[in-house]
């Protein structure tokens, strides 16, 4: 439930490091970064930083690309498991009344369609920088700040939710889980522990 930023550049390649800087501080409005890579061709990257990015991101010819590949199982790069990795990476959690419904259906659209080849190929991670709350009003915090049912329903669909830990290790060859993190990060951490009854974060790694 922790990545790390150097997981993305050793998975994706350098190139993903023209986007770190939106990511060093958590944000109330939107970058989004949409990672795949495909065998046959270079790393692909798209960004979006309009509102509502997440939206944006799977109505994107590359998120069509992506489903199309998961129903034909097209030459993806895996990971040591064999598995093809899709992350997609934001500077705050999914808004709980259009993003997390937008990249629920997304995913359980491919498991309704290819519940095998996706849970046997298939790795989705969304890598959030720290909890977004949106506004925080008695009228509308509710509206659109991302909730612990929010995080299980995007695991349920298929989501590896997790918070992005971007702060490099200083004079040591190993992270320290949740290092550096932001308070909002922190409070996404504690969120996604909760919502799976776990005590001590685990460390996400892409291969």
């Amino acid at each position: 439930m922790l990545l790390h930023w150097e997981q993305l550049v050793h998975y994706f390649g350098s190139e993903i490091d023209t986007h770190r800087r939106h990511f060093d501080k958590p944000n109330q409005s939107t970058y989004g970064l949409l990672c795949c890579r495909f065998a046959d061709m270079n790393t692909k990257l798209l960004s979006s930083n309009k509102e509502h990015a997440e939206e944006r991101l799977l109505n994107s010819l590359l998120w069509q690309q992506v489903e199309d590949a998961v129903g034909q199982w097209v030459n993806f790069a895996g990971d040591a498991r064999g598995k093809a990795i899709v992350v997609m990476a934001l500077n705050r959690s999914p808004c709980h009344s259009r993003c997390v419904p937008a990249l629920f259906n997304a995913l359980n659209r491919l498991q309704s369609s290819f519940s095998r080849r996706f849970h046997e190929n298939w790795r989705f991670i969304l890598a959030c920088r720290g909890a977004y709350q949106g506004t925080v009003t008695e009228a509308d915090y509710y509206e659109h700040a991302t909730t612990g049912l929010d995080l299980k329903r995007l695991d349920d669909a298929g989501w590896e939710v997790c918070v992005l830990q971007t702060t490099k290790p200083t004079n040591r060859k190993t992270l320290v889980p949740g290092e550096a993190l932001p308070r909002s990060g922190h409070q996404l951490l504690q969120a996604i522990m909760r919502a799976r009854n776990v005590i001590r974060p685990t460390i996400t790694r892409l291969e």
